[in-house]
């Protein structure tokens, strides 16, 4: 039983996206409190007959998805992927996305690229007129990442170093996270443009539209957006 309306919205949003993967999928498989409910209902399916192969944007995903015996791509080499499986933090009415809210952006746009469409999946919360006003996750390497902080602050961004139990929060890559708040005047589009040149970043949570779905589950149902590639 889910504990509140927006734990139900979640998981419905979750079965639905899962309808867009079928048998002989390769498969991405992204992060996060919605996702979990996809991977559960994807066990599901495979314990029934479904045939997939994933590979998974996270450690934490990867080991659900062992736990629910989904299984995986073992060869990188041959990472080509049918359909990306994802949530969001926010998404705007063209479907820029921000992600990273779970320090595994550079993994999940990975995946992103390397499939022929992504189905994100939301609950009607993440929908915004504009990301903006939001804070932009930033990847970064541990080397001298004061020194970058101190950089980016001079460009006229606020930053602030992810932290959890206060000890600088660790991505599975190995990197530190920048939550960025971009300056007055500047488009989210401008700064992952400004930020992804500096040396030190490795990838922003910026994912400017591309081929994709939403699947956004509301008090009046489901809500299907599709975005043409740009």
């Amino acid at each position: 039983m889910c504990e509140n309306k927006w734990e139900a919205l979640k998981q419905k949003a979750a079965q639905q996206g899962c309808m867009y993967i079928h048998d002989g999928m390769k498969v991405g498989l992204g992060s996060g409190s919605t996702m979990v409910y996809a991977l559960k209902y994807l066990g599901e399916r495979v314990k029934a007959g479904l045939r997939i192969q994933a590979v998974c944007s996270s450690d934490k995903t990867e080991a659900l998805a062992r736990e629910l015996k989904l299984p995986m791509i073992e060869d990188p080499s041959k990472i080509s992927l049918d359909i990306n499986l994802d949530g969001v933090d926010q998404i705007d009415p063209q479907g820029n996305v921000i992600k990273g809210g779970g320090a595994a952006l550079t993994r999940e746009k990975m995946l992103a690229q390397w499939s022929a469409k992504t189905i994100w999946i939301m609950d009607e919360r993440k929908i915004v007129d504009k990301l903006d006003q939001y804070l932009l996750p930033v990847e970064v390497l541990p080397f001298n990442h004061e020194h970058m902080r101190t950089v980016l602050i001079t460009m006229g961004y606020q930053v602030t170093l992810r932290k959890h139990q206060g000890q600088p929060l660790i991505t599975d890559n190995g990197g530190l996270i920048f939550d960025v708040r971009i300056p007055i005047g500047k488009t989210m589009s401008q700064a992952h443009q400004e930020l992804i040149q500096l040396a030190g970043v490795v990838e922003t949570g910026y994912f400017e539209k591309w081929l994709s779905t939403a699947v956004i589950a509301g008090s009046e149902g489901i809500k299907i957006i599709d975005f043409k590639d740009q």
